[in-house]
């Protein structure tokens, strides 16, 4: 966001596990998730941040980690974000395909929203459930 006039607000304290949610306005809290061994794919996605952007609305930074050392793995999961009423604003679905052994891929995922009066965006909530991983 080099040169952009205002700066977003940036969540403190992300990166969120899947079925963890940020928000833009700071911190992770827990949520649902599928799966939820010690080797399930959940582990594998984290919000990175969740961010109010003037020209995009509430934009959430997903990542993927495959730690396979061997397999190549696409992430599929669920996205949900909310106002900062906590008005559901889109719920969609996310793919990061082809994730190559021990790398990390992102993918950025946005949901319209155009803040009123005096809010600025900040508190909107990003949440990551539902994540599958299959062998690409």
């Amino acid at each position: 966001m080099a040169g952009h006039p205002s700066a977003a607000p940036r969540v403190s304290g992300c990166p969120c596990s899947a079925g963890s949610s940020s928000s833009t306005s700071g911190g992770c809290t827990s949520g649902s998730t599928t799966g939820g061994s010690k080797n399930s794919a959940a582990r594998d996605i984290k919000i990175e941040s969740c961010e109010s952007d003037p020209s995009r609305g509430i934009v959430a930074r997903i990542s993927a980690t495959n730690r396979s050392s061997s397999e190549k793995y696409t992430y599929k999961s669920n996205v949900k974000f909310t106002d900062p009423n906590g008005t559901l604003l889109r719920t969609g679905d996310s793919t990061i395909p082809y994730v190559m052994p021990n790398t990390t891929d992102t993918l950025d995922v946005a949901a319209s929203y155009v803040p009123t009066g005096s809010d600025n965006g900040s508190g909107g909530k990003c949440e990551v459930t539902g994540v599958t991983r299959t062998t690409a």
